[in-house]
């Protein structure tokens, strides 16, 4: 059964770090996202009998790379990890890694026809890591048709050049943007007067909507599906959920216990500044959330400061409000603008 991924490569790959590795390695860990598991238990049979070594598939939910498994590995002995569908968002691991990304680069430019009634002149370009390998010919097709693309490169965001060693600068390519990252857009404000969104789902480019206040056009490039930000929805849903958070009087402040999701010292200053607002508020330490967990707590509303989509994208199932770190100024002060929650 062939998989989304090349075996050949990835098999070069690790024969290469383990070259490059002081100690010997016997044990390697793979891990990867839901949508790819089928696939994982071949390669690593593969890469067994090809390297000679233990494998073991780390079968636990994996999000993206703010949920990288070195942790685990270690626990498991494991001397180096393979990571499959996802750059980096961090410099920072505890053993080696060997990232993993998955690229889609089929495009057909006749896609780009859809988009461009809907575009402005001077045109944001922003991707998720799948598709990265579509931006340069996209970019080139809005330059035929007289319009300007703009790509977003300060990955550092302090003026220097590109720089993936900083610890947790979470973008790791021009233009790449995360579901809870969305720098490369933000940073080209003031330049475009559009954005064109190269990927599938919503959550990206509602974001950029949000934090922008400017047009986002969508363009699958696996379907040709073009489409434009519409937040109004959306909005309405946050303030409903906000409105509904005020009411309450207890809150348990999640604060999330992956490294790549962990904001510790914010929900500190949000349990500190609710309970200086009359709230009760204790702080609560999870890895993995579901609905039936936060029922067990029995706290009246929630604060998320682990990756935003998990207060968003699961809203309508929770039984008490669940509002983002961000959403926080709008509980206190219902005036505040709106602000799309971020980590950075």
């Amino acid at each position: 059964m062939e998989g989304p991924f090349d075996d050949e490569r990835i098999i070069r790959r690790l024969k290469g770090e383990i070259e490059r590795l002081p100690g010997p390695v016997k044990r390697i860990t793979v891990q990867g996202p839901d949508g790819i598991l089928r696939w994982l238990s071949q390669l690593a049979l593969d890469i067994q009998e090809r390297i000679g070594v233990e494998v073991v598939v780390l079968a636990d939910p994996c999000y993206g790379a703010c949920d990288l498994g070195d942790l685990e590995s270690i626990e498991l002995d494991s001397d180096l990890l393979l990571h499959i569908g996802h750059a980096p968002i961090s410099s920072e691991s505890e053993l080696p890694v060997v990232y993993e990304e998955l690229r889609y680069s089929e495009f057909d430019p006749s896609f780009m026809e859809g988009a461009l009634p809907l575009l402005g002149q001077e045109i944001g370009i922003i991707s998720t890591i799948q598709f990265l390998d579509i931006v340069p010919r996209a970019m080139s097709l809005l330059e035929e048709a007289g319009r300007t693309a703009h790509l977003w490169s300060d990955v550092a965001g302090d003026g220097t050049e590109f720089d993936r060693s900083a610890p947790m600068s979470r973008i790791w390519y021009p233009g790449q943007v995360l579901g809870c990252n969305i720098m490369a857009a933000t940073a080209l404000a003031d330049e475009v007067d559009s954005y064109l969104f190269i990927g599938t789902g919503r959550f990206h480019p509602l974001g950029v909507a949000l934090s922008t206040d400017l047009p986002v056009v969508t363009l699958d490039p696996l379907t040709g599906n073009v489409g434009k930000v519409d937040s109004e929805p959306f909005i309405r849903c946050r303030y409903a959920v906000i409105a509904s958070a005020s009411e309450c009087k207890r809150f348990g402040v999640l604060v999330g216990l992956k490294r790549g999701q962990r904001r510790l010292d914010g929900a500190s200053e949000i349990t500190n500044r609710l309970r200086a607002e009359g709230y009760e508020a204790v702080a609560l330490a999870v890895r993995d959330l579901s609905p039936p967990r936060l029922k067990a707590f029995g706290f009246d509303a929630y604060i998320s400061t682990l990756c935003p989509r998990v207060a968003i994208d699961d809203s309508m199932r929770y039984e008490v409000p669940v509002i983002t770190a961000a959403e926080v100024d709008l509980l206190i002060d219902i005036e505040a603008p709106y602000v799309f929650d971020q980590l950075h």
